[in-house]
């Protein structure tokens, strides 16, 4: 068997391809598992932030059932749909606004 010039480059460059593919290989992981975790972080706060609500839905339904948390969340209901009037309100007054300033 006689070692020549190219089986040493072969040799060398089938290394470095291992090389190559491995650290893109743990890149890839290491890169998907932060954007799991990231994902699973955004779902948590906005399972955190929604809880009340869903909850607050829930007990709506279900009035023997309600306790303190029933009460906050029903509490957080009234105040998204104040909310929410309040938004559609000051959205119909900018219309109107706008509609009576162009005649």
């Amino acid at each position: 068997m006689t070692l020549s010039i190219f089986d040493l480059f072969f040799t060398m460059f089938g290394y470095a391809w291992k090389l190559l593919s491995w650290v893109a290989d743990l890149s890839l992981r290491f890169f998907g598992a932060v954007f799991s975790f990231g994902i699973r972080a955004v779902g948590v706060v906005f399972d955190l932030m929604l809880t009340p609500f869903t909850h607050g839905f829930g007990c709506l339904t279900d009035w023997p059932a309600m306790d303190l948390r029933g009460f906050f969340s029903l509490g957080m209901w009234v105040l998204l749909g104040a909310c929410a009037l309040v938004a559609a309100l000051a959205l119909g007054s900018n219309v109107y606004r706008k509609y009576r300033s162009r005649m």
